[in-house]
């Protein structure tokens, strides 16, 4: 009995040490996009997703813009325009956005 309670320990720590390194790993290749109002950012080109049907092609865009980010919210969506000042009417996730750098 006694060896068997010693085994579940070593199990149990073993078990802490995986799931922090599987924290480390996933935290290190996660990293959260944060974007301020004022920000020029390209869009992911949604016809190229399966979900819309629509698909071109393999030389269709895979991110279209440059758009400007003109509100943030909380939870990670945010309002962008085009670059002549129009709004688009939805919100874009921040995973579904990266940084233009012109």
């Amino acid at each position: 009995m006694d060896s068997l309670d010693e085994k579940r320990i070593k199990v149990i720590k073993h078990q802490k040490v995986y799931h922090a390194k599987l924290k480390r790993a996933f935290r290190k290749k996660n990293k959260a996009k944060e974007f301020k109002v004022g920000d020029l950012v390209l869009k992911e080109n949604i016809n190229k997703t399966i979900a819309n049907k629509e698909i071109k092609g393999k030389f269709e865009p895979n991110w279209s813009g440059p758009y400007v980010v003109i509100d943030a919210t909380g939870s990670g969506a945010y309002r962008l325009s085009s670059m002549d000042g129009k709004a688009k009417p939805n919100t874009f996730h921040a995973i579904h956005i990266k940084h233009f750098y012109a």
